[in-house]
């Protein structure tokens, strides 16, 4: 996963050109395109830019720490602000980075990565981190057994770098304390030899930063806030715009019919639309990168397969983002 590489944005062809294509070489191009559009995109925002200062920083420090109590990162909002991708984006430069000069060592894994299920039991926990490893547990392990089972063989494996996403669904109260799901995670932190980055929706009041334990934790850690996008001000609505000319840029150039640069001519209408979800009653999404991206690329997508080569804002209103938990 950090050493993916994404695909490249496909050539845009004028419209005579496309026209000239075979049935054949048509499907390919169109394919490539979708292909494309349907990749992990990292688009550069000064949220990110930020977050990714902040993970070299801590970085840089616990590499020349000499006590237990590293330094760590939170990153905390509602679903769709770009939590995920901005970890792995993190994961992936730290991996390529320490791979440099280790490519012969088959056994060095700088980086770690594990999502957490719902309702997750200390045990569990362990097991995400285990299955990551590629380790087996039999039944009847401990959690004592499993946790210096991982800790150990992340040290052996050098891992310098520990990504720990969908860190709210460490629930419940069987979950808090020093034997919960959330001590078992504060027990890592101290016998990894690793910074750790976290990734959540309100991770202030889960389990892992709440009671007395949790204000330890809390302490270790620097938390940052991602938040959706609002247009109450002039620069809020000038960052909005920039948004969504960067995406429209990025996602739309290869669509042989549309004019860069319309729909960020249009982005206060953008806003305006009602990003409403029917699914599980879930409510309205937030205006934020995530749910933008989304119905951007399916918007593209519709243009492609339907040979308009082109999105308005008509066809913004259209569509419907369903990506809930990002």
């Amino acid at each position: 996963m950090m050493a993916r590489e994404l695909p490249d944005s496909p050539d845009r062809l004028t419209p005579t050109a496309q026209k000239r294509l075979s049935t054949e070489a048509s499907d390919e191009y169109d394919s490539r395109r979708i292909n494309f559009l349907c990749a992990e995109h990292l688009i550069h925002t000064p949220d990110l830019d930020h977050i990714m200062l902040a993970a070299r920083k801590a970085l840089i420090r616990n590499a020349h720490a000499s006590y237990v109590a590293r330094t760590g990162l939170a990153l905390s909002g509602p679903s769709t602000v770009g939590k995920s991708s901005a970890i792995l984006e993190i994961g992936r430069q730290h991996h390529r980075k320490m791979m440099i000069g280790n490519e012969d060592r088959p056994s060095f894994q700088p980086t770690a990565y594990v999502s957490f299920g719902i309702a997750r039991t200390p045990k569990m926990a362990l097991a995400a981190f285990g299955d990551f490893l590629g380790l087996g547990f039999s039944r009847t392990a401990t959690i004592t057994e499993i946790g210096r089972a991982v800790a150990s063989v992340m040290n052996d494996l050098g891992t310098s770098l520990v990504i720990v996403d969908e860190v709210h669904n460490i629930t419940g109260l069987y979950n808090r304390g020093a034997d919960g799901a959330a001590g078992t995670l504060k027990w890592l932190t101290e016998h990894v030899n690793a910074t750790f980055i976290l990734a959540g929706i309100d991770l202030p009041a889960t389990a892992l930063f709440t009671d007395e334990m949790g204000t330890q934790f809390r302490g270790r850690f620097h938390t940052l806030k991602m938040e959706p996008y609002t247009n109450r001000s002039k620069s809020e609505r000038l960052s909005w715009a920039r948004l969504v000319g960067t995406l429209e840029n990025h996602l739309l150039g290869s669509l042989t019919q549309h004019e860069v640069g319309t729909l960020a001519a249009k982005a206060e209408d953008i806003f305006a639309i009602p990003l409403e979800s029917d699914i599980l009653g879930a409510g309205p999404l937030p205006h934020s990168i995530g749910t933008l991206k989304d119905t951007l690329v399916m918007a593209a997508i519709d243009a492609i397969f339907t040979g308009k080569e082109r999105v308005t804002v008509q066809d913004l209103r259209s569509q419907y983002a369903p990506q809930l938990a990002r």
